[in-house]
């Protein structure tokens, strides 16, 4: 059987006992049309949507930016990093602040990187602009024409988060939060922030090179709500089908670069665990045979 080209592309039909087996709990039909990706992308415009609309008095309902909102008014959410940033730039803790960052880091702990798949702006445009790479990759391919492959350590993002926090102490500034392309984007949507666009457009023009590059190797946010997700409740469950042949159309599929087929399909393992995974679904529109699910992970799944 042949590997798929790329994270929508047509592979000849799997066999009959890869595509059929006994159904269990954690089961779930094959899917042809992408519903985990267009649910999250639909998210995304949601969210960013009522953040433009929160800039207008007529709309109470959540006011803030992506780093930092407020739920009918009352309910304060506040991005992990933006908070240790203020933290250190301040050097007080207002109780707003721990509160905001505590209902932050409990939805974290127990969905995982739910911000990072589902609301963030910014991977909303990255994820956009990740079909456009590949649809763009696979017609210069017929031309015979191969775009360069940048790679970036993603130990990247480490380096950047340890930078942050020491120039928000040091500045008394929260350095990342000022300068957050995640902000960036609301800010030039709703003032026409040219300095915005640019940002956007230079990090959007990087990833045609270097799949993800802000994702998977420089956003400290990211970071922060990697170890968050540690114990997250919820993930993505294995089925275990002794007839199933592994395709890596999920490792293929997966925009942080987790090697899901290799690293947790084939050593059975029950759920993919990685801190990378941020739940967008994609490995599970990609699996032809259902083995993939999103459900409850189990005290007895292995870690």
């Amino acid at each position: 059987k042949r590997e798929a080209g790329g994270p929508t592309g047509n592979t000849t039909p799997p066999p009959e006992s890869f595509t059929k087996g006994p159904a269990d709990a954690t089961s779930c039909p094959k899917s042809h049309f992408p519903r985990w990706k267009w649910a999250r992308r639909l998210t995304g415009m949601g969210f960013l949507l009522v953040l433009v609309l929160g800039r207008f008095a007529w709309f109470p309902w959540m006011k803030g930016s992506p780093t930092s909102t407020r739920l009918f008014g009352l309910v304060p959410f506040l991005d992990p990093l933006s908070g240790m940033e203020v933290l250190l730039a301040s050097r007080s803790a207002p109780w707003t602040l721990i509160l905001g960052v505590t209902a932050t880091a409990s939805v974290a702990a127990v969905f995982g990187r739910v911000f990072c798949g589902w609301l963030c702006p910014l991977g909303l445009l990255s994820d956009l602009n990740d079909g456009l790479r590949w649809r763009l990759r696979r017609l210069l391919s017929r031309l015979q024409i191969r775009l360069p492959e940048i790679t970036i350590p993603r130990q990247t993002k480490y380096g950047v988060l340890l930078f942050c926090l020491i120039v928000s102490g040091i500045g008394s500034v929260p350095i990342f939060t000022t300068v957050s392309p995640i902000n960036l984007i609301v800010l030039a949507l709703v003032f026409s922030s040219t300095t915005g666009l640019i940002v956007v457009a230079v990090i959007l023009m990087l990833e045609q090179f270097s799949r993800r590059a802000f994702c998977r190797c420089l956003c400290p946010a990211g970071v922060v709500y990697g170890w968050l997700s540690r114990w997250r409740r919820l993930g993505v469950r294995i089925r275990n089908d002794s007839r199933a042949t592994p395709c890596r159309r999920c490792t293929l599929s997966c925009p942080m670069g987790i090697r899901v087929s290799e690293n947790y399909v084939v050593p059975g393992k029950a759920t993919v665990d990685s801190s990378e995974c941020t739940l967008c679904g994609d490995c599970l529109d990609a699996c032809p045979s259902g083995l993939l699910c999103m459900g409850i992970r189990r005290k007895s799944d292995d870690r």
